[in-house]
């Protein structure tokens, strides 16, 4: 967690031993003395299948492989300033690693399971302890299972807001896979986690799949960021976003409790109300009514508070006036379109400024090209109508 209240994480491992605080500078990553030892002894095999003996080298390999075992964290974070835990690699999995700003996370302490890395303490300015658990589950149904007992017992034993951040392994539905298969009973198992923990997801933007498999064909939404109520509410204009992959086959995930104001949002209006006759004379009008003086800001924001009511009482108007225009049109068309048939119509309905009227026709000769033209701009006005009908709607 950094001063500008954003949670970081990228995917890793496992592991559950539990070492204490790390070298600030470097994280040794699976340097027990069992896998140190394994490593020696195929480095030494591989050397003797090759014709070279480097077993007299045997703690000069050691030391190497010690020392190229471990992660520059500064390098990382981009600054000195920082402090983290750790749990180390199994096997071909990677370890966890989580970070911290001391200036504004102040760490009491940690938990350390197979699959998941839970770091407690207090963020200024926050009065309830933070508790932020980096998970990464394993694929096994059986042991994913677990892994949520053991966070569910987890919550229980400390207080506090709670983030669970990491890759679970697991998505909420079918959506948040493509082209693979979607697991509904891990589904269910992982949203029952959920439910229970009472944690609550943030929308997510950037990135709609976290996860690409190494060929391309397989995408899906395995990382996520969960908060509780508390977190949530407190703040509920957080940011979740999925940036691009550029160096892994995840994507960094961030979270940014910061909340953006940009003050009220603006009123709507659409291009199309452009075309409605009258709407330069409702602007025109609303402005030059509107007489103040004093600070600039305080009368351009009253003008246009104006221009927006004046707006709203013009298309209340013109909503009450469309459907008749419109079946006025209609009846046009039903017109225009029986003279370009060579019909005889006894009556139709004539749009006259304010009101309805009847107008009578008795005979007319076939279709000439004025009527065709008249069809074409009754039903493109009509398209014209519905559509600014849909945008005062929409306003």
């Amino acid at each position: 967690m950094s001063s500008e209240g954003i949670f970081r994480f990228g995917s890793s491992s496992v592991d559950a031993s539990g070492a204490d605080a790390v070298n600030r500078d470097s994280v040794p990553i699976g340097d027990d003395r069992i896998n140190l030892r394994s490593e020696a002894e195929e480095t030494i095999l591989v050397g003797n299948l090759v014709g070279i003996d480097v077993e007299p080298y045997r703690d000069q390999l050691e030391a190497i492989i010690r020392d190229s075992s471990k992660i520059i964290l500064n390098q990382i974070w981009g600054t000195s300033k920082l402090e983290s835990e750790f749990v180390n690699a199994r096997g071909r999995s990677g370890g966890l690693i989580s970070i911290c700003d001391p200036s504004v996370f102040s760490k009491k302490g940690s938990t350390k399971g197979e699959n998941f890395l839970h770091v407690f303490g207090s963020v200024a300015g926050v009065h309830p302890p933070i508790n932020v658990v980096n998970v990464y589950a394993p694929q096994d149904a059986t042991r994913k299972r677990s892994l949520w007992d053991s966070l569910l017992s987890l919550m229980g034993n400390y207080p506090g807001f709670w983030i669970m951040l990491g890759d679970f392994n697991e998505v909420r539905d079918g959506s948040e896979r493509w082209n693979s298969v979607f697991d509904y009973r891990g589904a269910r198992n992982f949203n029952d986690f959920i439910f229970c923990a009472r944690l609550q997801e943030y929308r997510m933007g950037g990135m709609k799949y976290t996860y690409m498999s190494p060929d391309g064909r397989k995408c899906s939404k395995i990382d996520q960021v969960l908060v509780c109520d508390g977190f949530f509410h407190l703040w509920p204009c957080g940011i979740l976003t999925a940036h691009p992959r550029l160096w892994s086959d995840h994507s960094p995930v961030t979270l940014s409790t910061r909340c953006v104001d940009y003050g009220p949002s603006p009123f709507k209006f659409y291009n199309s109300w452009l075309k409605v006759e009258g709407i330069d004379e409702v602007v025109k009008g609303a402005i030059v009514n509107c007489d103040l003086s004093g600070r600039p800001d305080v009368v351009l924001m009253t003008k246009l508070r104006q221009v927006k009511a004046k707006i709203r009482e013009w298309r209340n108007m013109r909503s009450e006036k469309e459907p008749a225009l419109i079946v006025a049109l209609m009846d046009d068309c039903l017109y225009y379109d029986s003279l370009a048939k060579g019909c005889t119509i006894s009556s139709r309905v004539e749009w006259l400024g304010d009101a309805v009227a009847f107008k009578w026709d008795w005979k007319h000769d076939l279709a000439t090209p004025d009527v065709l033209e008249d069809l074409h701009n009754c039903t493109e006005e009509i398209k014209k109508i519905k559509f600014q009908s849909l945008d005062m709607g929409r306003g």
